[in-house]
């Protein structure tokens, strides 16, 4: 995502050969916020992971633990 959007960016400029210091901020606050969110997506994410291995871990010893009470 970030690097289509800063080829896409490259491209526009290289057309009107004049970019503004201003726009070039913009892109790159664009850029920095773009960068933050992907990587709370992916802290996010790894967090939901490990929690769902760890429900699963829990769900099969609680399993394990009933059918050994049953014998």
């Amino acid at each position: 995502m970030v690097k289509e959007y800063t080829e896409i960016k490259i491209i526009k400029n290289n057309k009107k050969n004049s970019s503004s210091t201003f726009s070039a901020f913009v892109d790159q606050v664009l850029i920095t916020v773009i960068c933050l969110v992907k990587d709370i997506q992916m802290k996010c994410l790894r967090i939901n992971l490990i929690l769902l291995a760890l429900n699963r871990y829990v769900q099969r010893h609680n399993y394990l633990s009933w059918l050994t009470l049953n014998d």
